[in-house]
């Protein structure tokens, strides 16, 4: 995503069909290694109100998780 974000110049739009191409192509290998990450930040945009930092998580805001990440997989 910062890639197509930084090809957005005037001069670089001729690379954004080969970039979208490739991240296309790529996709499964950049879920694989990065899906705790994914997972992580779709929970927390969710659910704002949880802090991102795990060490100030409730028991509350832990089911919130349960139920959300349930959600999202199933």
């Amino acid at each position: 995503m910062e890639l197509l974000i930084a090809i957005d110049e005037p001069n670089f739009h001729k690379l954004i069909p080969c970039v979208q191409e490739y991240l296309i192509e790529h996709r499964y290998e950049f879920l694989q290694q990065n899906i705790i990450e994914i997972l992580e930040t779709g929970i927390i945009a969710q659910n704002p109100s949880i802090s991102q930092d795990a060490t100030n998580w409730s028991k509350d805001d832990i089911t919130i998780i349960e139920k959300t990440l349930h959600d999202l997989l199933y």
